[in-house]
């Protein structure tokens, strides 16, 4: 009986703060959302940059919107998911190809 109670007390605790974490995210000084625009800014800022290369690598997406090369790195995976870019390489060798559909428009 008293492993319920401990169970019951620990859902209801998940519970309670699961709605905290919501109304927080809800909000409108959330830093969640600011995270959002600044990552859609900085890839459409990357969608331009891309235009008329054949390949970029992480320091140049680095250089290009202010971010560290891990950040960098999730923004070029970003891009593959899209389709705009391809990965070569790997660890310090890695470089992006910019597919033909976007390098020509």
């Amino acid at each position: 009986m008293t492993t319920a109670i401990i169970v019951l007390v620990i859902i209801l605790g998940l519970i309670v703060a699961a709605k905290q974490n919501l109304k927080l995210r809800e909000r409108d000084d959330n830093p969640f959302n600011d995270r959002a625009e600044a990552k859609a800014k900085h890839l459409a800022q990357l969608r331009q940059y891309i235009k008329g290369k054949d390949e970029i690598t992480r320091d140049e997406i680095a250089g290009e919107i202010g971010v560290s090369r891990a950040t960098a790195a999730r923004y070029a995976d970003s891009l593959e998911d899209e389709g705009l870019v391809r990965q070569t390489g790997q660890s310090v060798n890695t470089r992006y190809q910019v597919q033909k559909s976007v390098s020509t428009d």
